[in-house]
């Protein structure tokens, strides 16, 4: 079991480009899961790689991640605890054996708080630009009413 806050990292390798990876991940249920995967030579034989998180055979997302670079990672809530992890070669210069790290990190989702929008006093500034734009459309109505008012036949 993963605890929250902690991470456990993997080394793979692969002998061929039709091998997978599978590992069952158990976390604290309604964690979030963080699943990184890093090319082992990026600098020789780059080769990308497809990572897909799932939970109860359903996937929750999928990236594939690129060497040399700083690859976003696959990001999932595990509501049951119980997650799976796909693995497999994406692409490159098929030079087997060839290998990548898998790092996974347990956090607890954090809570979204969600505030109420503010009264519109609570921001002088627009009072006082809408109260002058009110004025102004009210001063040019009146304006317009006596002129019309002063020119009747």
């Amino acid at each position: 079991m993963l605890a929250q806050g902690q991470t456990v990292t993997k080394h793979l390798t692969f002998s061929d480009s039709t091998e997978n990876g599978t590992w069952q991940v158990t976390v604290p249920p309604g964690s979030e899961l963080t699943v990184r995967a890093t090319d082992s030579y990026p600098a020789t034989y780059p080769d990308e790689w497809y990572v897909e998180l799932q939970e109860g055979g359903t996937r929750l997302t999928r990236a594939v991640a690129f060497p040399a670079t700083n690859n976003a990672p696959v990001k999932g809530v595990i509501i049951s605890g119980n997650a799976t992890v796909l693995v497999h070669y994406f692409g490159g210069p098929a030079r087997f054996p060839t290998g990548m790290e898998l790092s996974f990190t347990s956090a607890p989702v954090v809570e979204k708080t969600v505030s109420l929008p503010k009264a519109i006093l609570e921001y002088p500034i627009i009072v006082i630009y809408s109260a002058s734009w009110a004025t102004l459309i009210a001063l040019i109505v009146v304006i317009f009413w006596v002129h019309r008012r002063n020119h009747k036949p």
